[in-house]
């Protein structure tokens, strides 16, 4: 009571204590017994954590000193592995708290914990201490208190060494006084003692002086922690972990081995000599010839310490834990899924030893524990399966199994079935077992795993079937391997326990479940021998017949064979052929012919006895006419297998003249060749209308005759008579069988046509028409759908049309009273088969009414749609039933492919304001009629609308932005009209043809559709109406018809999306090795992509397949569409300023045909034709990435490059041409290019100089490829008069140019003209008019 007392005093004080730093910790339990620092475990909401609490004597008392030592250690160790400090200080009145991480268990625990640690795994603890001091040491900071407890050990056998205490504990001990060693380092109570030799001093000596002339100052070191003082203390560390747990030195006996009388024979008499040189060296009493950690590791590689430490498990092992801690499940899940990635390269390190591959398999289970995905869990047991041919069986049994079991009780279905198969798979591979592990599947895993067998997933329990006779042959030959001595008694309660279970999944109400029992019937029956396979077994699988499952009846008879051989001939003639007999009748065909088969199986093997081949003999020989080849061909060999069995009289005085009348001709022998002498079947549509006879006993007598009846069946041919006379007992039982179980035959149902009308269907005509807003202008795409059969009709309401017109308008009464627009132009131009369908059924009143808007779904909802209400119907269905609805859904979906409604209605480019000049003008007039400066962040996408009332911008200030073109010019406004903020910066935009829609990607994954709801001039707002999580960034998107969108991914995927799913259709990776994708074209089937290594790379989107690469001279920044000809303008990184601006390439060639230059000045210098440059390869773009900083600088010291390019035909305010194409880039320069006459091509915003430049052509040649180039004009400009200039200034805006790089550039049609947009990578957003001028 007395200790009780004291303790719990001591408890209360250290409680109070603990109060002091706040209600989020709470004492839970004390660790030591420590006079000097109090070390408890605290309970805190993140986890238990471990406090050392320093008590002050006087609470004037200040510890700041050790808490800047103690900072500056946390500071130095805060990048190491293996180290685990402590987190914080804190100081009160009354106390100091060292604060750090609790972890379960530590090195003196784990010596003494099953299963053991092996010889590889106590290598891999010395590695890591080893490497961990070493690495402090660098950093200048000592440990001072190495030991065991200080050691920690997590379930992935990961070192972390903890407890630094060279900052407040001394260097120095005196050695005639053992209470300073039991205050400040005896925390266990074990008085071990692995503190150097050299660190105790005499009364005598100079530490002794030196500590009492210091004794006044606090916090004041005695001395240095030397490296050789660690050394020795890490050397007792390995040497007890080699001597499992044994304490090396305790105080008296390390004063002993100071002074020579003791040494370390004792101890590590069991351990290797490598491993038992290497710590005598490490214990020298001499503390020069004791060596350094980085020594250690350097002398004993690939001796002690494997290679693969140094060059793959250490750096791998920290990776993982770096990139997924084992407190968060969800990083836990990604840290297997990257290992079973990264399987192949792992494979290559783990050889036919246990070596690395026991110490990954720690890595594994320790994550398998802490993983939440089931996929995760899957993709861990199949590490786990793939680690399994490397380890001992005993690592199998101790170290796989454990863990495997705990995944039993997932809740995930499939994982429990996959650890299910695992344990299988494991066990079966165990060869030899160790005397304690004799009975651990009996008495442990069957027990353990029971629970299957009434599980609640059919396939859990399926697996399991399959499994356990494998487990009970795993547990018998574990028995055997074992060769106990009351090997009977163990027998028995093997076989007690299997059969419990078996019994259980033999009458499981699952036909799956019995299905996969009957698989490995034939291993259960051998297992429990013939007595009680009869009584357990058998007695069981007989019910199977009755089962109505058609499969579970034919496995039955698969299996039967196996069990017939095991029961003996006695049993299968009294129990089992009479079962077979009856079975012939069964209602499947698939079941007969089993059961024929089984049939010549079991007299081939001799079990069935000579009376009884004449029975089934008898009951078989009709079949040689049945339709079904298989069972004619059975028929026929089970008389071939008779005959064997029987003697030369039998065969061909009984059993030859029995079959002969079946068989068109006389055969030698009675093998094989009986096959070609069948005869002609009966046809199955006789065999169908002779089981309708039979059900009605027509003609009366005829079927249950039993001699020969005296009735014939007159509605069939003679030679067909005869044959159904022979099958007549077959037929009859066969389709009373079937009728009895209420079963339909099924090729009974392929033969014929089932009337819908025999089976009480009244049919319905349903009527669909396309779920557009406007569906009047898509009568003529809807006519030809009609005529091709996209209706569901029926002729039998086609006689009665009033019915329908009744029907139709009560559609149309549902319809809003509104004024029916006058149709007579839409009808212009029809059919008159169109015109008159519009007139008598008026589908356009079907469709009057406008869709409803869609109702919001919030922004950041994953994978969704938002859910829309529309008044107007797609179909004249009106009843109740979904899975008509569905299916109505379903062909509305594939054959009416129109926008989603929730879309908004279609927006198709209107005609222009005012008509074109009637002199030759062409676009040289430059306005700059907008300046804004709304966003803060570099614009990523410019993107107008298709019928151009607005135009959106995005940035990466996460801003999407849409602005009124109509406003530009009316009255210059900076402001824009609607504002949709996503949560993060916007890499990619792109619209949604024919919509008011917009999909837009940020960098986080996330992609949204948005809708501008806008008419009539007012814009109402914005709203996202789908979203998507991708995996990685997406950085561009295309909209790509219909329904779909083309992305591609930061890593280089090709996916493409479809809207209505909200889901990956289809995706197809990129070659790596090409580097990221920098540049995108997309047309209807094909695909340019354009990289940072400036390859250029053709994909076929209806194959997925990559057609074609090649290169070009550098980084593609930018791709677009040649206007007038199958060709594609890149433009691409310039290196000098006499590098091309953009290429031109034919696509289908991959030729090089044109380039465009910026010349310094006029010269006739003929262009120069591209090198070849050759596509790199895995290894040549690793070596380029080795040189990122050299590239860096590189690109630094480049020219200006194009960063946008757009292309066109023709602008809406001016005549069309032959095409056009408008570049900007870092130089801040817009140009416009004539694609057709170069010299009309011009400077759209630029300084004067670069204004005043000229464009010139050089046509191609076959030796090099053409020129489009610039340069500056020779003339000096005019003085321009004070009042012209001033006249111009008044009159238009000023052409400020950008002042940051141009990335984005766009075409947009004002009400009155068109105009360029261009944004730059400061934020600014520039509309630039372009007037015709006449034609010199």
């Amino acid at each position: 009571m007395g200790n009780i007392a004291s303790m719990a005093r001591a408890s209360t004080a250290l409680d109070s204590y603990v109060a002091e730093l706040g209600n989020d910790i709470s004492y839970d339990k004390s660790l030591s017994s420590s006079r000097f620092l109090k070390t408890i475990v605290a309970r805190h909401a993140n986890g238990p954590l471990v406090l050392k609490i320093f008590i002050k004597p006087d609470a004037a008392m200040s510890l700041r000193v050790i808490q800047r030592r103690l900072k500056a250690e946390r500071d130095a160790l805060s990048d190491l592995p293996n180290v685990n400090t402590y987190q914080t200080f804190v100081e009160t009145d009354k106390a100091g708290y060292l604060i750090r991480q609790w972890m379960g268990s530590n090195l003196y625990d784990r010596v003494s914990t099953q299963p053991y640690l092996a010889d590889i795994e106590k290598k891999w603890i010395a590695f890591q201490l080893l490497t961990c001091l070493r690495d402090a040491r660098i950093r200048k900071v000592p440990h001072g208190d190495i030991k065991s407890e200080n050691v920690l050990i997590t379930s992935d056998l990961t070192v972390l060494l903890t407890d630094f205490s060279s900052s407040f504990k001394p260097t120095f001990l005196p050695l005639d006084d053992p209470s300073d060693f039991s205050f400040f380092f005896d925390t266990s109570s074990r008085r071990t003692c692995y503190i150097a030799p050299e660190r105790f001093y005499t009364a005598d000596s100079k530490v002794a002086q030196d500590k009492l002339a210091n004794e006044d100052e606090f916090g004041k070191r005695d001395g240095r922690i030397a490296e050789e003082m660690d050394v020795f203390s890490a050397g007792c560390v390995l040497a007890e972990m080699w001597a499992d747990g044994r304490t090396v030195f305790n105080l008296s006996e390390l004063f002993a081995y100071r002074q020579g009388s003791v040494n370390l024979d004792g101890v590590l008499y069991m351990v290797d000599e490598s491993v038992k040189d290497l710590i005598r060296q490490m214990l020298s009493l001499e503390p020069k010839q004791r060596p350094s950690f980085d020594r250690i590791l350097a002398t004993h590689r690939g001796t002690i310490f494997p290679e693969y430490f140094y060059t793959f498990l250490y750096d791998y092992v920290t990776s993982l834990e770096s990139s997924s801690s084992c407190i968060r499940p969800s990083e836990a899940g990604t840290a297997i899924d990257r290992m079973l990635d990264e399987w192949e390269s792992i494979s290559v390190h783990i050889d036919e030893q246990e070596g690395p591959a026991l110490l990954l398999l720690n890595v594994v289970t320790s994550l398998l524990r802490n993983c939440a995905w089931p996929a995760s869990k899957l993709h861990g047991l199949q590490l786990l399966l793939n680690l399994s041919p490397h380890v001992r069986d005993e690592d199998r049994v101790d170290r796989i199994i454990p863990f495997v079991v705990e995944l039993l009780l997932d809740e995930s279905s499939a994982v429990r079935a996959e650890a299910c198969r695992t344990i299988v798979t494991v066990i079966a591979s165990i060869s030899t077992i160790t005397l304690q592990n004799s009975m651990f599947i009996p008495e442990y895993l069957l027990p353990q795993m029971r629970h299957l067998t009434t599980d609640s997933d059919v396939f859990v329990r399926a697996t399991y079937a399959r499994s356990l006779v494998r487990l009970a042959d795993a547990a018998l030959n574990m028995l055997e391997l074992s060769a106990v001595d009351d090997y009977d008694d163990m027998l028995l309660a093997i076989q007690n326990v299997v059969q419990e279970q078996a019994t259980t999944l033999l009458v499981d109400p699952a036909s799956d479940v019995k299905r996969a029992m009957i698989d490995s019937i034939a291993d259960l029956c051998l297992f429990f021998g013939r007595q009680k396979a009869s009584e357990t077994v058998l007695s069981h699988i007989m019910t199977y017949l009755n089962d109505r499952d058609p499969l579970l009846r034919t496995a039955f008879f698969d299996a039967i064979v196996a069990v017939g051989a095991f029961i003996g001939a006695k049993a299968v003639d009294e129990y089992v052929l009479p079962l077979m007999l009856q079975a012939l009748a069964d209602p499947e065909e698939s079941v007969i012919g089993r059961v024929i088969a089984s049939l010549t199986s079991l007299a081939s093997l001799g079990l069935l006895p000579r009376s009884r081949i004449w029975v089934v003999l008898d009951a078989v020989k009709g079949f040689t006419y049945h339709p079904n080849i298989w069972i004619r061909q059975g028929a026929a060999l089970f008389a071939t297998a008779a005959a064997r069995n029987l003697s030369e009289t039998d065969t061909w005085c009984i059993l030859y003249p029995t079959i002969r009348p079946m068989l068109n001709c006389d055969v030698l022998e009675l093998d094989q060749s009986v096959l070609s002498a069948l005869p002609q079947p009966l046809p199955r549509t006789s065999l169908n209308a002779a089981k309708s006879a039979a059900l009605q006993n027509m003609p009366p007598g005829f079927w249950t005759a039993k001699e020969k009846p005296d009735t014939a069946l007159r509605s069939f041919p003679p030679e067909e008579e005869q044959r159904i006379l022979v099958l007549r007992d077959f037929i009859f039982k066969q389709a009373h069988a079937a009728k009895a179980r209420g079963e339909l035959d099924g090729s009974e149902l392929l033969s014929k046509t089932v009337s819908l009308t025999d089976l009480g269907v009244t049919p319905q005509t349903i009527f669909l028409t396309p779920r557009t807003v406007d569906a009047k202008l898509e009568l003529r795409r809807f006519r030809p759908r009609l005529d091709s059969g996209r209706r569901l009709s029926s002729t039998t309401n086609r006689s009665n049309p009033e019915d329908l017109r009744k029907r139709l308008a009560a559609l149309e009464s549902i319809q809003a009273a509104k004024p029916v627009p006058d149709v007579s132009q839409a009808s212009q131009g029809k059919t008159p088969s169109e015109s008159a369908l519009s007139s008598t059924l008026d589908l356009t009143g079907l469709t009057r009414r406008k869709a409803a808007p869609a109702v919001a779904v919030h922004a950041n909802a994953i994978g969704t749609t938002a859910s829309t209400h529309p008044d107007l119907p797609y179909s004249s269905y009106e009843g109740p039933d979904p899975a008509i609805r569905a299916f109505l859904d379903q062909v509305d979906l594939e054959n009416y492919r129109e926008p989603v409604l929730d879309f908004g209605p279609r927006a198709t480019p209107g005609g222009r304001k005012r008509g074109p000049r009637s002199k030759p003008i062409k676009p040289s007039h430059v306005t700059m009629i907008a300046h804004l400066t709304s966003h803060t962040g570099a614009i990523t996408a410019i993107v107008p609308s298709p019928d151009h009332l607005f135009f959106a911008t995005a940035a990466t200030d996460g801003l999407v932005l849409i602005w009124d073109t109509a406003r530009l010019e009316r009255g210059v406004s900076a402001r824009p009209r609607l504002t949709y903020r996503m949560d993060s910066p916007v890499s990619a935009m792109c619209r949604i043809d024919e919509t008011h829609c917009l999909a837009v990607a940020a960098e986080d994954g996330q992609v949204h559709v948005v809708r501008v709801h806008t008419s009539g001039g007012k814009y109402k707002g914005v709203e996202c109406i789908r979203s998507w999580q991708a995996k990685s960034t997406v950085k561009f998107l295309v909209h790509h018809g219909d329904s779909q969108l083309l992305c591609v991914l930061a890593n280089s995927t090709i996916a493409m999306f479809d809207m209505r799913s909200m889901s990956i259709k289809t995706h197809f990776q990129h070659p790596l090795h090409h580097g990221p994708i920098t540049a995108v074209l997309a047309q209807p089937h094909w695909v340019i992509v354009g990289t940072s290594t400036g390859v250029l790379s053709l994909w076929d989107l209806r194959f997925g397949l990559l057609l074609r690469s090649w290169a070009t001279t550098g980084p593609i920044t930018a791709l677009a569409l040649h206007p007038s000809k199958r060709r594609v303008l890149v433009a691409t990184a310039r290196a000098d300023d006499v590098a091309p601006l953009m290429h031109e390439f034919d696509v289908e060639a991959a030729r090089l045909v044109e380039t465009f230059e910026l010349r310094p000045a006029k010269t006739a210098a003929p262009p120069r034709p591209m090198a070849d440059v050759p596509i790199p390869d895995r290894q040549a773009y690793l070596a380029s990435l080795a040189d990122d900083a050299a590239a860096a600088d590189a690109d630094a010291g480049g020219a200006p490059s194009v960063l946008a390019v757009i292309a066109g035909t023709g602008f809406g305010s001016l005549p069309a041409s032959e095409g056009w194409a408008v570049t900007a880039g870092e130089d801040r320069v817009i140009r416009f290019w004539d694609t057709a006459k170069a010299a009309d091509g011009f400077v759209i915003c630029g300084s004067q100089r670069e204004r005043d430049v000229s464009f010139r052509q050089i046509a191609p040649t076959p030796a090099a490829p053409g020129l489009v180039y610039t340069h500056p004009n020779a003339h000096k400009a005019e003085p321009v008069p004070r009042a012209s200039a001033h006249a111009a200034t008044t009159q238009r805006q000023p052409l400020r140019p950008h002042y940051d790089a141009v990335c984005a550039l766009a075409l947009v049609e004002t009400p009155f003209s068109s105009a360029v947009v261009s944004a730059d990578r400061g934020g600014v957003v520039k509309v630039w008019r372009l007037e015709g001028g006449v034609k010199a």
